[in-house]
């Protein structure tokens, strides 16, 4: 009995020949290969080649919307020394305000930054089409985030007493707010300014654009919507003052709608 492998490939091939050797080594594997079972390849579907898989922490697309029409109170007051606009100019600002603060670029521009500078559009209407409220609450132009609609009821005079009357008029403004595919369509309550008092106070921005414009176009007067009576009126010192009262307002106003509206303006 042969125990040395080497021997026996050499004899093996000695007598058989390389070739034979080469068949039958072949024919081993071949039988073993016979004996396992089949390999198997799980069939790859088409919807996993072109379909990446759900992100389940993407954020889903939203709508913001907060709508809401009123009425509000202006009277036209002159500041106390102060002669920087005639009374015939400021009569006149004071008639064509509406109109004339639709077409003004820097009122929009205010608006906006108001806003958190999103698109708004502001718009006039006409005394009898601001009773309806479905035209008042409609959704904003395609493009636009903020609507701002605002039309005269009256313009009269109110008695201050002792002789004296001044300009008034009431106004009704409609202001409605769409942000499609949204970060959050979280809303709340109408509040005070400052974090966490809910959503900025819709009618602030449409006051302090009016008094704004009126500040630029006819110095020296006032917009007060506070309704005060002669003795207990309560206007700023000068024109100047009244500037900077406006300014610091505008700022804290602006700064709350941006962080207000950050948090839901529209995906990319």
């Amino acid at each position: 009995m042969f125990t040395d492998r080497r021997y026996f490939v050499s004899l093996f091939a000695h007598r058989f020949g390389w070739v034979s050797l080469l068949l039958a080594v072949s024919g081993m594997v071949t039988g073993c290969q016979k004996n396992q079972p089949p390999l198997t390849v799980p069939p790859v579907s088409a919807q996993a080649l072109t379909t990446a898989p759900p992100s389940s922490t993407a954020p889903q697309p939203l709508e913001y919307k907060a709508a809401v029409t009123s009425n509000a109170y202006f009277e036209l007051r002159r500041l106390a020394g102060e002669v920087q606009t005639t009374e015939e100019a400021a009569l006149a600002a004071w008639r064509e305000l509406l109109p004339r603060m639709a077409k003004d670029e820097k009122t929009r521009e205010l608006l906006r930054h108001l806003h958190g500078d999103l698109p708004v559009d502001i718009s006039v209407v006409e005394t009898a089409q601001a009773k309806d409220t479905g035209l008042m609450m409609a959704v904003p132009p395609e493009g636009v985030a903020v609507a701002v609609r605002l039309a005269d009821n009256i313009l009269d005079q109110t008695n201050l007493g002792g002789g004296r009357s001044v300009p008034a008029r009431s106004m009704t403004y409609g202001h409605v707010v769409l942000i499609k595919n949204a970060a959050s369509s979280a809303g709340g309550e109408f509040g005070a300014l400052g974090p966490p008092n809910g959503m900025p106070a819709p009618f602030e921005p449409i006051k302090l654009a009016m008094e704004d414009y009126f500040h630029r176009h006819a110095p020296g007067w006032i917009l007060n919507n506070g309704g005060y009576s002669a003795k207990d009126a309560k206007l700023p010192a000068s024109s100047e003052e009244h500037r900077r009262d406006l300014d610091a307002r505008i700022k804290a106003y602006a700064d709350y709608a941006k962080t207000f509206y950050d948090v839901r303006r529209p995906l990319p």
